[in-house]
């Protein structure tokens, strides 16, 4: 994979707290939104998502029930699975909102590099930000009240 210029490539500590996980994720999104062409997510959907959430899921049911007119004969699955495009406001805000309950996104630029990508529920991330990216995300993580120390440069 060909890393846009001016790169490194970063992950959340194994030892975040899981508020920080979320805050840092929400950072690194708010920090790429700009770049970002399509995020895929797939989200979890067999569990009751918080009330200032659970617009988001419902977005998205309403989203899979339009596309499942013409697929009837799958089971309803217990994940949904869809493109957000981020330069929309209300797709950015799903995917603000869903990132607790996602279990593999990807994020492509509009140049078709990958610099967002997360699976296994937010355990396995990668985020290939600029110096200036890393600064967005570690002051939206500083604003929320989380240590932007939880950000840090992958070891891999």
């Amino acid at each position: 994979m060909i890393s846009r210029p001016g790169t490194r490539d970063y992950t959340v500590a194994p030892t975040a707290p899981q508020s920080a996980m979320y805050d840092a994720h929400r950072g690194v999104l708010t920090a790429l939104r700009d770049e970002l062409e399509i995020l895929a997510v797939e989200v979890e959907v067999d569990q009751l998502w918080p009330a200032d959430v659970a617009w988001a899921k419902e977005a998205l049911q309403l989203r899979r029930t339009r596309r499942r007119r013409l697929l009837t004969r799958h089971p309803k699955p217990t994940e949904i699975s869809d493109d957000l495009y981020p330069a929309d406001d209300h797709d950015f805000a799903i995917a603000l909102a869903v990132v607790r309950h996602t279990t593999f996104a990807t994020g492509i630029t509009h140049d078709g590099h990958v610099v967002y990508s997360t699976y296994d529920g937010l355990h396995e991330d990668s985020f290939e930000l600029t110096e200036s990216e890393h600064a967005l995300a570690s002051r939206y993580m500083a604003t929320q009240g989380t240590d932007p120390g939880f950000l840090i440069q992958d070891p891999n």
